[in-house]
C-alpha cells in the first residue's frame, strides 16, 4: 500500500505541477514547441506533455528507491508537511521563473539560485537529501538538453542558455527533488513506526 501511495504522489504530483509549470513557461515565452504535433492543449502545449511529466515523476520515485541502497543514505526522520511546503515553493519558482526579466542576463539564475539556497538552509534537509537533489538536478538538466537537441521542444533565445537549456533550470530540479525526497522519506518513517507499534 505504501509503495502504491508513494508512486501516485510522485507520478500524479509530477504530472500536475510539471504540466502547470510548463503552461506558465509557454505563457511567458520561456519555451516553445515545434508546429508539427497536431493536437495541442491550451497555449500550444502538446497533448503528450502531461505524460512526459508523469514519466519524470516516476523517474523520481525510482531514483529515490535506488538512492536508498547507496552508502550516502541517511535514516533520520523526515517531515511530510515540510516536503509539501517545499513542493509548493517549487511550483512557485517554476511558475515565476519565466516572468523574471531575462535579456540573456544572470538575473533569473541569481534569483532562483538564491531562493534554492534559502529553501535548502531553512528546511534543514538531511545531507542525503541534498546529494539526491544534486544528482537529480544533473540528470534532469541533461535529459532536457537531450530533448532540446532532438527538437522535441526549445527554450527561447531570451534565456541565457547552456547546452540548449536555461542556466537556472538546475535550481528548479534541485528544489523538486528536495521536496520529493522529504515527502517519500516521511512516508517510509510512518510505515516503520506503524510496524513497530503492531509488534
Amino acid at each position: 500500500m505504501i509503495l502504491n501511495k508513494n508512486f501516485l504522489l510522485c507520478s500524479i504530483g509530477g504530472m500536475l505541477l510539471g504540466t502547470l509549470g510548463d503552461q506558465f513557461h509557454l505563457i511567458s515565452n520561456t519555451l516553445g514547441y515545434p508546429d508539427h504535433y497536431g493536437f495541442y492543449l491550451p497555449h500550444q502545449q502538446p497533448f503528450w506533455v502531461p505524460a512526459l511529466m508523469f514519466t519524470a515523476g516516476v523517474a523520481l520515485y525510482i531514483g529515490h528507491g535506488l538512492f536508498q541502497q547507496s552508502r550516502f543514505y541517511d535514516l533520520r526522520a523526515s517531515s511530510f508537511i515540510k516536503g509539501n511546503i517545499i513542493a509548493v515553493f517549487y511550483f512557485i519558482m517554476h511558475s515565476l521563473s519565466g516572468f523574471i526579466p531575462k535579456d540573456t542576463s544572470l538575473l533569473p539564475t541569481f534569483v532562483l539560485l538564491l531562493l534554492t539556497i534559502i529553501i535548502a538552509l531553512v528546511s534543514k534537509i538531511k545531507f542525503s537529501g541534498i546529494l539526491f537533489s544534486i544528482f537529480g538536478s544533473i540528470v534532469g538538466v541533461l535529459a532536457e538538453s537531450f530533448l532540446v537537441n532532438i527538437n522535441v521542444f526549445y527554450y527561447t533565445k531570451e534565456n541565457l542558455l547552456f547546452l540548449g537549456v536555461p542556466v537556472w533550470l538546475g535550481c528548479l530540479y534541485f528544489v523538486a527533488c528536495l521536496g520529493t525526497y522529504e515527502i517519500l522519506e516521511s512516508q517510509k518513517i510512518v510505515k516503520v513506526e506503524v510496524n513497530h507499534e503492531s509488534l
